[in-house]
Formats: C-alpha cells, structure tokens, sequence
C-alpha cells in the first residue's frame, strides 16, 4: 500500500523525505491519493444519449463563434463608445456572452454546474444593473450628460 507521499515523489523525485507535517492526509481519501492522468478526458459514450436532440443539431463550435462574435461587439462597445449607459450595455453583453458559452458547454456535457453558475451570473448582472443605473442617474442629475469624458470633474 502506498501512502500519498509516495505518489507524489513519483511527480517530484527530488522531495526524498515526507516533511513533519503533511496536508495530504487532509486532502486524500482514506483508499489513498491517485495520480491524476496526464492525458486528456474522454467524454463518457452515455453522455451523448443524455444530451438532448435540440442541443446536438447546432455544432458546439457555432455556440463558440456567436459568443466570441458577442463578447468582441461588447469590448469594442466599451472602448470605443462614450455614453455611460451604452458602456453599460456592452459590459451586459459580455456577461452575456459568457454565459451562452457557459450554458452550451453545459449541455453538451450533460453537466448542470454551468447553469448553476450562469443564474448566479445573473443574479449577479441583475444586482449591477440595479446599482449601475442609480449611479448613471445621480450623475445625469448633477452634470445633465452621461458623458463619460466629462466625469473626471469627479477626480481631486
């Protein structure tokens, strides 16, 4: 039986001894630690009979380009344009954007932790927008413009 320290001097041979204390006793199973594979994960043959018919008719690759597509309209919207509520918009789209890859990686990997992560994105933009748009407001009241050269009346 091995010991966690053993596998890891196989992936470090220069480490000869275990030090006093070690955290992989923490971290590894009682069964003991295993050596990640070097080589790349293979998707599991049942995994494509899980993945709805919908999802598979579009290619993975077009859900990639539309979002890249997105999120380079969204960067070029917030450094090319002035207008603070047009800034804000292009930052939204990027949020955006990163959450249809999120979702379509997801699904095609049958895997719901993307769109779990994408509703708490969202939550997140949601809370954005709300702050966001009270500070654009407060500054349209006191300059008349949201303009967002004329903001640096702002600064000492």
């Amino acid at each position: 039986m091995q010991g966690p320290w053993d596998v890891l001097n196989r992936w470090a041979p220069s480490a000869k001894s275990p030090p006093n204390f070690s955290f992989f006793k923490y971290l590894c199973p009682p069964a003991g630690c295993v050596a990640p594979s070097l080589a790349l994960p293979v998707m599991d043959p049942t995994v494509s009979q899980t993945v709805p018919e919908v999802i598979r008719t579009v290619p993975l690759q077009y859900y990639v380009f539309f979002a890249s597509a997105l999120f380079a309209i969204g960067v070029t919207g917030v450094l090319v344009r002035r207008n603070a509520i047009i800034i804000f918009m292009c930052v939204e789209l990027m949020l955006n954007a990163v959450n249809i890859l999120l979702t379509a990686f997801s699904a095609y990997r049958a895997d719901p932790n993307g769109q779990i992560f994408v509703f708490f994105i969202m939550a997140v933009a949601a809370a954005e927008v709300s702050v966001g748009l009270g500070i654009i407001v407060m500054i349209y009241r006191n300059f008349q413009t949201t303009d967002v050269n004329l903001l640096s009346r702002l600064k000492w």
